[in-house]
């Protein structure tokens, strides 16, 4: 959660649950999905949970009733990722057949869909979608309005995660059995930041203050210098 009190998790019975980390106890329990759950996210004010299922679903929850709200159905395969704006007005969501969708959080609205594309990140400001896999290339999109504002070519590799750098002008590019590579958005051009470790990154999470990186590589985490 923002505030860093409670955790959300989904498991392959379907079940999205909220727990306390001081005490480890699951305090919210959220039963709808049919499918096992692939992804959670809290909104910017911890008073929801989204998650996304191999049911093709997207389900928002009241996070301190597991009440749900709202369910979102469009997507056409698995939903792999999930995310609010800033604002919490709206919702990004990807699926394994290669679809970016932006819903309005409160009504479920599908407002713009973005084809063939099965990864996502959103900028910190909210304003710029990053689009990856399958295939080379990854797309920034225009939120607002869907215009695409840049592609790149980056590697013969399909992109499994992507991340945004806190203040938003880098974006990092992951997968299990290649390197870590990082853009410079503005200036478009890559950047000369290693993460080390032999095998491929499969995540990466920034310290709040945005000057270290952990990174998961060779089976284990490491924190590494950033910027």
């Amino acid at each position: 959660s923002p505030d860093g009190a409670r955790v959300a998790t989904g498991d392959r019975e379907g079940v999205v649950q909220i727990w306390e980390v001081s005490t480890g106890k699951a305090v919210t329990r959220c039963e709808r999905h049919t499918a096992p759950v692939f992804c959670v996210a809290f909104s910017p004010d911890g008073a929801l949970v989204a998650s996304g299922s191999s049911d093709n679903t997207i389900r928002i929850w009241d996070a301190a009733t597991g009440t749900e709200t709202m369910p979102h159905e469009g997507h056409a395969g698995l939903v792999m990722g999930v995310t609010f704006t800033p604002d919490a007005r709206r919702i990004v969501s990807c699926d394994f057949h290669t679809s970016v969708l932006v819903w309005d959080a409160l009504d479920g609205k599908e407002l713009q869909r973005i084809e063939g594309k099965r990864t996502l990140a959103l900028s910190p400001h909210g304003k710029v979608l990053a689009c990856g896999g399958p295939g080379e290339s990854v797309q920034l999109v225009e939120l607002s309005s869907g215009r695409r504002l840049d592609q790149w070519r980056i590697n013969p590799y399909e992109w499994t995660d992507l991340l945004f750098s806190p203040d938003g002008r880098s974006l990092l590019a992951m997968h299990h059995e290649g390197p870590c590579q990082v853009w410079d958005i503005e200036r478009a051009r890559r950047l000369d930041w290693s993460p080390g470790g032999k095998s491929g990154v499969t995540g990466v999470a920034f310290t709040p203050d945005g000057g270290r990186c952990l990174v998961a590589t060779d089976g284990r985490l490491r924190c590494v210098g950033w910027g």
